[in-house]
């Protein structure tokens, strides 16, 4: 994946930027480059690690191909979207992901695609026991919680719902309402050392995601991230995210940037 640093950075390496007028090399970072590129950053980074995550592309970090295959034995290598992924083991140092991940903590990934209806997750509701589960937007602001600390550690049934999207929600399902279509769920289950781990996998068990109507499959990215620095591919990949979730908060904001090629 492209750093923001090689995207960022001037001094000695040159910095490839698109923009409306074409493909210009820049040695220092320009204030009026800056702005948008900071814009640009965190959804084409969201779009290239959901691809990860979902097993649209390899890379590295928890959760990637390598661990679809045991989980779902079925998997032929097509993504895997609306569907959790547990982590069963404890990170090591040596584990690298989007944030470097805990050691006393088990992880539940899933790539939510919205657009398809309404996605029901399951979660576990256990009363001495540390456990949450993030909804991340488009945008990479976290959204939406569900845990310990946000629900009181209330699990239960939730539907996810994305925008615009009128739906009658059964009265022992709770909705939980976001303006992104795509959207990153990570589940986090305490683990009070190697002797605790059966019971936390016992926890993790019980999280789950689902589309409502089990038919809908979410839409993989039609552009894949490079994984050099590529204008081109980058504007591309932003602009893809951008149209797939028009109504997430921050994406009005593109309009101040489309004379860099950004919309």
């Amino acid at each position: 994946m492209i750093s923001r640093r090689s995207i960022l950075v001037g001094g000695g390496a040159l910095v490839a930027v698109a923009s409306g007028a074409g493909i210009y090399r820049i040695s220092s970072l320009a204030d009026d480059i800056r702005a948008p590129l900071l814009y640009a950053f965190g959804p084409h980074e969201f779009a290239s690690r959901i691809q990860v995550l979902s097993g649209q592309v390899e890379g590295t970090g928890l959760f990637n191909a390598n661990r679809i295959k045991p989980q779902y034995p079925e998997w032929n290598g097509g993504p895997v979207i609306n569907r959790e992924l547990h982590v069963r083991s404890l990170s090591s140092p040596s584990s690298r992901a989007v944030t470097t991940p805990n050691n006393d903590t088990l992880y539940t990934s899933a790539v939510l695609d919205l657009s398809v209806g309404p996605i029901e997750v399951i979660a576990p509701s256990p009363q001495d026991r540390y456990f949450s589960i993030a909804f991340m937007d488009a945008f990479n602001d976290q959204v939406a919680y569900i845990g310990s600390r946000a629900t009181g550690g209330r699990g239960g049934r939730y539907w996810i719902i994305g925008p615009g999207q009128t739906v009658d929600v059964p009265s022992d399902v709770e909705p939980i309402r976001l303006l992104s279509n795509d959207v990153w769920m990570l589940g986090r289950v305490f683990v009070a050392g190697e002797q605790d781990l059966e019971n936390a996998r016992a926890i993790q068990s019980q999280i789950s995601a689902r589309p409502v109507t089990q038919s809908a499959a979410g839409r993989p990215f039609l552009t894949k991230p490079s994984d050099q620095p590529d204008a081109k591919n980058f504007l591309a990949l932003t602009n893809e995210i951008l149209g797939r979730n028009p109504d997430a908060l921050q994406s009005a904001r593109a309009s101040e940037f489309d004379n860099f090629g950004i919309s």
